[in-house]
């Protein structure tokens, strides 16, 4: 109301997330398809009911209705499953030329009382079901989310179990160690770098599972790594841990020092050639004042001379 009149009112599809309004939709159809599962349900076994008239006769034959009850409880849950049962109820005294005596009234209640529990049932079942669906989707969508952060993020990730095999690389970690997550899927973390790394890599890992020491956790360390081709650069190592229930993993972020390092040498560079310009400066300096001070006494001299 209070946008200006040349702006028209945001849509109802604007204001409401995709999700609110998809799960919306998706509710208003599976009521819509419960009642109309528990009608024809309710119609068939009316079929079946005037099929088998002859051989019934003034029976109400509620229990053929029972595949409609179950049917309907099972699409729509209470409500639909109370909309079967009154149409049976109705066909089945309808067909029955409303013959009611005690044992039919029994019957009936008896016929009520299953279809009030199967319903409940029924719409248990179905309230469980749309929630295990919402936590599926939001699992879903976490781990798209998750994989979203992995495919951008500009450190390369490594994620090991505590036997130091790799179990997921981030695609940064694949460029910058030059192998695919596949290739290195189960296989040690010791490969990605080089000696005397590798072959002390397991027992740095033994010795904080034996004795819970952080030497590394929590810590950056610069060290060396080993690309697929052999050759080395220089990284920065920050690696964390986590548990997920009964399985411990550690996650590795690795930054490519090669650049920052060439940086600085270069800076130490021109650092270098600033040094000696500056020096040789002032020793211009000082020569210009040492030839200034010289010129008037050695113009005396060749004056007196």
């Amino acid at each position: 109301e209070n946008l200006p009149s040349s702006h028209p009112p945001p849509k109802l599809a604007q204001m409401l997330p995709g999700g609110t309004i998809r799960t919306a939709l998706k509710t208003r159809l599976g009521e819509a398809a419960g009642y109309a599962v528990a009608i024809t349900a309710a119609l068939l076994c009316s079929l079946l009911r005037l099929l088998v008239d002859p051989l019934l006769g003034n029976e109400m034959g509620l229990l053929l209705f029972v595949p409609a009850i179950l049917a309907a409880a099972m699409a729509g849950g209470a409500d639909p499953t109370f909309v079967a049962a009154t149409l049976s109820i109705g066909s089945s005294l309808a067909i029955a030329r409303f013959h009611l005596d005690g044992d039919a009234v029994v019957r009936i209640v008896i016929f009520i009382l299953i279809a009030l529990t199967v319903g409940w049932l029924g719409s248990r079942m179905l309230r469980n079901g749309r929630e295990l669906e919402r936590f599926v989707g939001a699992l879903h969508e976490r781990e798209v989310r998750l994989q979203s952060i992995l495919e951008t993020v500009p450190d390369a990730l490594v994620i090991i179990d505590e036997r130091g095999a790799i179990d997921a690389l981030s695609p940064a970690a694949e460029r910058l160690f030059g192998w695919s997550g596949a290739e290195l899927k189960g296989r040690n973390v010791a490969l990605l770098m080089p000696e005397p790394d590798r072959s002390r890599h397991d027992a740095y890992l033994g010795s904080y599972l034996a004795t819970g020491e952080k030497r590394v956790i929590g810590k950056g360390r610069v060290l060396i790594g080993q690309r697929c081709d052999g050759s080395t650069f220089p990284m920065q190592l920050a690696v964390g841990e986590m548990v997920l229930g009964s399985k411990r993993l550690f996650t590795g972020f690795v930054r490519d020092l090669t650049e920052r390092q060439d940086a600085d040498r270069r800076l130490r560079d021109v650092q270098g050639e600033l040094l000696h310009v500056s020096r040789l400066a002032s020793l211009g300096e000082m020569t210009s004042a040492l030839a200034h001070e010289l010129n008037q006494p050695l113009a005396a001299a060749t004056s007196y001379m």
